[in-house]
């Protein structure tokens, strides 16, 4: 039986923004080949799937964050809602979230720090990421005095996975520590104070 996480990129149908350069044509290329190298890491921790009301805690240097969560569960899994709380999210992260949430049809709430919609350097960025939220049904941005890190997804299956811990919306080679599980307690409670922020 073959490696389902060996996974050679070119075997993807790539959604190309027309107003996208070859070069980061190319650097969504590279990005999704990392995604995928860092599912394997996944699928290494979640060896028994998602059971109900079971966590997993995890101490770890290898890189995982919230996308790598998502692209492991569009595996299997139709999802319905995605709610982000962050710090902060790089422009890879951010354009890989936007083709899922379009591709999938996924709803799709963020919640982030507005340290990035007050700085020079950031406000293009958070510019960008307000605009999309305007421009996209389902989708909702909240900038807000945060240091959160929480991911949600809601499965059609009626998963309610909740990924937290210390990384960012970026994929960070320090030590970073985590916890996931299939949860619908700890789903309504983290979906619930986010909500409360709109």
């Amino acid at each position: 039986m073959s490696d389902p996480f060996n996974i050679d990129i070119n075997e993807f149908n790539i959604n190309l923004d027309p107003k996208e350069t070859p070069k980061e044509y190319a650097t969504s290329l590279k990005f999704d080949d990392i995604i995928h190298k860092r599912i394997r890491h996944v699928n290494e921790i979640m060896k028994s799937g998602f059971e109900a009301n079971i966590q997993h805690r995890i101490v770890t240097f290898k890189p995982i964050c919230a996308i790598t969560i998502i692209e492991y569960l569009l595996q299997a899994e139709k999802l319905t809602e995605i709610y982000l709380a962050t710090y902060s999210i790089n422009k890879d992260t951010l354009n890989k979230l936007k083709y899922i949430v379009d591709k999938h049809q996924v709803n799709c709430t963020i919640i982030m720090s507005d340290f990035f919609s007050k700085t020079r350097k950031h406000q293009q960025f958070s510019h960008k990421i307000s605009e999309w939220a305007v421009q996209t049904k389902g989708v909702k941005v909240k900038f807000t005095i945060t240091h959160a890190k929480v991911f949600l997804s809601k499965t059609e299956s009626g998963k309610h996975i909740v990924f937290e811990g210390s990384g960012n919306l970026a994929f960070n080679a320090r030590i970073e520590q985590y916890l996931i599980e299939n949860n619908i307690n700890s789903y309504n409670f983290h979906k619930q104070w986010m909500e409360e922020l709109f």
